[in-house]
């Protein structure tokens, strides 16, 4: 016999190609082993990457005390100034939440120390304005600025090198710059303005509504990713589409040193959780239905 007639009778047929349906039915009898195993480990990678970000997100959702600095000084560089004269110093800040100023001097020595009032100053970008002046002779090499929030929590302490001495029968008060008269005018319409001490009702509904939305939107979309099949597993997913490259542009915020990073998915979490529960719910009446379609 030829070489060719001792082949396998099925040779040919198994070197045909497969059929769509065919290719279909093998997926179809993937072991279940395998599908668990797959949606286990997605399960695992988002479990660990939410337990990197949520701390990370909360605690900038919570209020940290953002980027501050002082930018310059009245006067600058070394001087003397006369008894009760202001050492001016612009503060320059980018804070996620409402924050209040004021220089002081360190440590116990008073010196008859005047400082400025401490309005607060509104969340964002801005500038705030810090003086201290002493009635006493005493010369500084550091000034204090201490920074609270909205509630009066003490977020930090900025230490300023300064070069200053006040004492008697020093020259009269100097021109200041016009940063130093503009701010000073904002500092005191600021301090006479009304001051708003509580919180509404919707405040607090509005920030645990934020506060949650991200790890509600995150348990919810990995219930969806393991447990929704069909049609109702690809509407479920709809959210990725946005909340993926949003999660991307947060770390590339994060990277780029910004402490308004995870803003944006803050505020949107809560949306696309909202999404997910108005979902399930259509998706739970949609079986109901379904069930009773066949019960009858």
């Amino acid at each position: 016999m030829t070489p060719d007639n001792l082949a396998c009778p099925g040779a040919a047929h198994h070197n045909r190609p497969m059929s769509r349906d065919a290719i279909a039915i093998n997926r179809n009898r993937l072991p279940p082993r395998g599908r668990g195993a797959i949606r286990r480990w997605c399960a695992r990678f988002a479990g660990c990457l939410l337990a990197t970000l949520l701390p990370l997100i909360l605690h900038a959702a919570s209020g940290g005390e953002g980027d501050i600095r002082v930018i310059a000084q009245h006067p600058a560089g070394h001087g003397e100034l006369a008894l009760g004269e202001p050492l001016y110093l612009r503060i320059a800040y980018d804070s996620s939440q409402g924050l209040r100023f004021q220089a002081r001097v360190p440590g116990a020595g008073a010196h008859g120390a005047m400082m400025n009032p401490a309005p607060l100053h509104p969340a964002g970008r801005g500038e705030a304005l810090a003086w201290l002046a002493l009635r006493e002779p005493a010369g500084l090499d550091e000034v204090d600025i201490q920074v609270w929030n909205a509630d009066g929590q003490a977020l930090q302490t900025l230490k300023v090198p300064v070069a200053v001495r006040w004492v008697a029968g020093a020259t009269a008060p100097r021109q200041s710059p016009p940063w130093v008269d503009e701010l000073n005018e904002l500092q005191q319409r600021m301090t006479t303005a009304p001051a708003t001490t509580h919180r509404e009702g919707g405040d607090d509904i509005l920030g645990a509504v934020l506060g949650l939305g991200l790890p509600v939107y995150v348990l919810l979309q990995l219930r969806v990713w393991r447990r929704w099949q069909g049609g109702w597993r690809a509407a479920g997913l709809l959210p990725l589409w946005g909340t993926i490259p949003l999660l991307a542009y947060t770390l590339v915020a994060f990277a780029a040193g910004s402490n308004l990073w995870p803003m944006v998915l803050i505020m949107l979490s809560p949306l696309a959780a909202g999404y997910l529960l108005v979902a399930a719910m259509a998706r739970a009446l949609w079986a109901r239905r379904e069930g009773n379609g066949r019960a009858s």
